[in-house]
């Protein structure tokens, strides 16, 4: 029976923590934890959760640790129950990062153990706490402004796509983004430090310079040797590298080598501390699994790993870059049978488009226009017309992504505004109930092709294993092919209670496990799923393209027959 966990928080996540976590007096904070993961205190969790949970022991660290790790990203506070469940019920590993949620994640990880090591029998010594360094952006980005206005700009600032994103590596940045994690967490020492994708570099610096690009190398030298210098200080315990490149192939312009980062490690130091490597692994990404990709021995990640005695990390289980660059979830989303969705839809995408072509900022000529010139812009409120001219090409996670992070942020803005204008309380209530199910509706369209499709594959995998049988869920059979390519430790977002349980219950009888001829078979069936992904994709994007270039035809056929009249 799993054990349920319900913090009574302490003065560390009672507060409103707005900006800058580093913006309280330290009086405030709680003291930090004294303390760290040790060989004693994992061996102890061990000991009285490997009947619920399989473990792994790395020799270099002298640490066992859970076969599933807690996944911190997208945590906040809200899922504090989720974390605090997870580590009371056989999982000891909890990853984070300094930029998931602009450090939500590492506060409300540090605020539950902090609960855990008070009230309950879960010590400090028993539980692996990773956190991660590297990326530029929300607070770090304003610290890093604060820091040129004062004279001290940081070091080594690389620039990504925008002014709103950035990476980098340096001792001086290093330095302060430890002190900033390890406040946030509320710890005296962190277990495992790792450098954040420092693959980014590669976007800014198109001209790579060969497989060992010296530069890159040079400056992931000069961070291990800080790094070390970390270890001396008890800050941190062991470093490594979190890499979404590090099974790519050697010769592609974003490669990590592993390989390369184990020379680097050595040049930092005869007695390096150098012992993770973070990457992804799954059923359609199985690359550190199965494809050899280091420049002299043709080993895997995964046995390259193995051979220098580090602790093998696989994230994004479930959620797979595949083909097209698609996000591709490994489950299987609930189907609507009973509701005929086409009808459904038409109807409310008629009646929103309609609000749309009839909101008043459409028309600078309109008496609200001329009222109010300052109106949000109409192609701000045209979401349902943009929705109908991409129903072909939008597959339901990406969708999911574009409802989350662009247009529900810009259409509450926006109707928030219009709601306080007199004369325009109609068109905000109709407008709001035409897009938010207009978004819903077509929301159980793509959940109904998805739940089709994916189906279709999970029967396809019972083909390939017999293991299989046992084990009806696809994301179960996903988490049983990576518990059986041999990784350490596969981080798994559980941010409810109830998917802790879910992700537990594999283990319920025993640990599954596919041999060799049916990991062969499985990724075979996992080749061809990608593949006809790509071929979908492919043919849809061309009939879209199709679709808008045949609107654009008639749109400028009727403005030529207005301009006639």
């Amino acid at each position: 029976m799993a054990l349920s966990f319900a913090g009574h928080w302490t003065s560390r996540s009672s507060h409103s923590l707005c900006g800058s976590y580093r913006a309280f007096s330290s009086s405030i904070l709680s003291p930090a934890i004294s303390g760290k993961a040790t060989a004693e205190g994992t061996l102890a969790y061990r000991q009285r959760f490997e009947e619920k949970v399989p473990f792994n022991f790395n020799e270099k660290t002298q640490m066992n640790i859970s076969r599933i790790g807690f996944g911190g990203y997208r945590v906040t506070e809200d899922h504090s129950s989720a974390i605090g469940q997870s580590i009371l019920n056989g999982v000891n590993l909890v990853d984070t990062s300094s930029n998931y949620g602009d450090g939500k994640s590492e506060r409300a990880i540090g605020a539950v153990l902090s609960d855990l090591f008070e009230d309950t029998p879960i010590t400090r010594e028993e539980v692996v706490v990773v956190t991660k360094g590297g990326y530029i952006q929300g607070n770090i980005l304003e610290e890093m402004k604060e820091a040129e206005k004062r004279g001290t700009p940081w070091d080594e600032v690389v620039p990504l796509h925008s002014d709103v994103l950035m990476t980098c590596i340096s001792p001086q940045f290093l330095e302060d983004q430890i002190t900033a994690s390890l406040e946030r967490l509320g710890l005296e020492t962190l277990d495992f430090y790792l450098l954040h994708n420092p693959e980014q570099y590669f976007d800014s610096h198109s001209a790579r310079q060969g497989p060992y690009d010296p530069a890159f190398y040079q400056r992931i030298t000069k961070a291990f040797k800080h790094l070390e210098k970390e270890v001396e200080r008890g800050r941190i315990q062991y470093y490594g590298v979190s890499s979404n490149s590090l099974p790519n192939p050697i010769n592609s312009h974003s490669s990590v080598s592993l390989e390369f980062l184990l020379h680097c490690a050595k040049e930092a130091s005869d007695n390096h501390h150098f012992a993770v490597a973070q990457f992804p692994l799954n059923m359609l990404e199985p690359m550190a699994f199965n494809t050899p990709n280091n420049y002299n021995d043709s080993k895997t990640v995964l046995q390259l790993c193995q051979d220098a005695g580090l602790v093998s990390m696989a994230h994004r289980p479930l959620n797979a870059i595949a083909a097209e660059e698609m996000l591709y979830r490994l489950t299987i989303p609930p189907d609507h049978k009973g509701k005929d969705l086409p009808t459904l839809l038409k109807e409310i995408m008629d009646y929103t488009i309609y609000q749309e072509k009839n909101y008043p900022g459409c028309d600078p000529n309109h008496p609200m226009s001329i009222k109010y010139p300052d109106l949000p812009p109409y192609t701000e409120l045209s979401w349902a017309q943009i929705i109908a001219s991409n129903l072909e090409v939008l597959d339901l996670y990406k969708f999911q992504e574009i409802v989350a992070r662009q247009i529900k942020p810009v259409v509450e803005k926006h109707l928030k505004t219009l709601a306080e204008i007199d004369g325009m309380q109609e068109f905000v209530f109709n407008y709001r109930r035409g897009i938010f199910t207009t978004m819903e509706y077509f929301q159980w369209v793509l959940e109904n092709n998805r739940h089709f499709h994916m189906t279709n594959f999970n029967d396809k995998l019972t083909i390939a294993s017999a293991t299989f049988d046992k084990i009806p869920l696809l994301h179960h059979r996903a988490l049983t092919f990576n518990l059986s390519t041999g990784a350490d430790c596969t981080l798994v977002g559980m941010r409810e209670n109830q998917y802790v349980n879910d992700v537990l219950s594999i283990f319920a009888n025993s640990v599954p496990h596919l041999d060799e001829d049916q990991m062969t078979s499985v990724l075979e069936f996992a080749k061809m799923e990608e593949r006809d992904v790509a071929t979908k994709y492919k043919a849809d994007l061309k009939k879209a393209e199709d679709q808008n270039a045949e609107r654009e035809s008639q749109y400028r056929q009727s403005q030529r027959e207005k301009a006639e009249d």
